[in-house]
């Protein structure tokens, strides 16, 4: 019955669960390939327009985070790019440090190493504040999409309105 109503109108989380715990809080990395003639969103932005309809960036599936925040991010640029969703991070990751696709949102975990070893350029980070790991690498808002911030989380969850005693234990 839960399913049922929920589907039928807007999921509001404050409504329609209750909360338990957050078990992880991920931003994602704008990387390129450094053959990219790019180091920011504001010259990333310059130079998709230039080339509308050309553009194409990979991730790690259809629906995947770095697919949703790549299409939250293109929208917010107001560019064309095109999808070419990979099965899996992995693929997706390979493609880039190839020189294959030119562009990737991907998880800090696999692509921090990446941007070490010189094989990808970080441009911007998605949450709203910097990561510890690369605090020389800006947010997207600080590079210039103001209110831009997206990560994805994982979460517990339970029905709306269970009691705190439960949710405690």
């Amino acid at each position: 019955q839960l399913v049922a109503s929920i589907t039928q109108r807007k999921i509001d989380l404050e409504r329609d669960f209750t909360p338990i715990a957050l078990g992880m809080d991920q931003p994602y990395l704008l990387a390129v390939h450094p053959s990219v003639p790019v180091r920011t969103v504001d010259e990333l932005i310059r130079f998709v327009r230039s080339r509308p309809g050309e553009v194409v960036y990979a991730s790690a599936g259809m629906g995947s985070a770095g697919h949703i925040a790549m299409e939250l991010l293109r929208m917010a640029m107001k560019v064309e790019m095109i999808h070419v969703p990979y099965k899996g991070a992995g693929a997706a990751l390979a493609d880039v440090v190839a020189g294959q696709v030119p562009i990737i949102f991907s998880s800090p975990l696999g692509t921090v190493p990446l941007i070490r070893a010189g094989r990808l350029r970080a441009l911007a980070v998605s949450s709203g504040q910097r990561m510890a790991t690369l605090p020389e690498v800006p947010t997207v808002h600080e590079a210039g999409i103001k209110g831009f911030s997206t990560a994805a989380f994982l979460g517990l969850f339970g029905p709306p309105n269970l009691p705190r005693e439960i949710v405690n234990r």
